[in-house]
């Protein structure tokens, strides 16, 4: 059963502002669109600038990252980043470590890594055909298709809801 209008918040990390085209940690930009089958509205592209000291992007210039996503130290980069990620639903990037793909499935956005540099309105355009034709699992439970009735156990609804 699919909802007549499900949205699905994805995040991009990019440099072109256009293209899927960096890594999620050396990333200028992370684009947020919320997509619907029919629709896609961009929402926000917080930009990070590299720290005085070199270490690599870490600080949001501008744009709908919380307030408490200021970096802190070394790890501040990966920090400020995630926090950005807070009700979003999937991220495309091209590249991720897998320490940072647990931690970010551990606060709910589903990571997904392309191999080579995609255009975002395709990548766009090829979620508004899963969301109405065959979704993955990982976009079923983001959506929360198929799920099971108010009324069920809890140890039956976890062995299905759970992230």
């Amino acid at each position: 059963m699919i909802p007549a209008q499900p949205h699905l918040k994805a995040a991009f990390s990019t440099n072109s502002l256009a293209w899927v085209d960096a890594d999620f940690v050396r990333a200028r930009h992370l684009v947020f669109y919320d997509v619907t089958p029919t629709r896609a509205d961009f929402l926000d592209a917080p930009e990070f600038r590299p720290v005085a000291s070199g270490i690599g992007d870490s600080r949001p210039a501008a744009g709908g990252c919380p307030v408490g996503a200021e970096p802190t130290h070394l790890g501040g980069s990966v920090a400020a980043r995630l926090a950005c990620l807070e009700g979003c639903g999937v991220l495309f990037t091209t590249a991720l470590s897998d320490h940072t793909a647990l931690r970010m499935t551990r606060e709910g956005t589903f990571p997904v890594v392309i191999e080579r540099r995609r255009a975002i309105d395709d990548v766009i355009a090829r979620l508004q055909v899963l969301m109405t034709r065959d979704p993955p699992l990982w976009m079923c439970r983001l959506l929360r298709y198929g799920r099971p009735p108010q009324g069920r156990t809890a140890l039956m609804s976890s062995a299905h809801d759970a992230f």
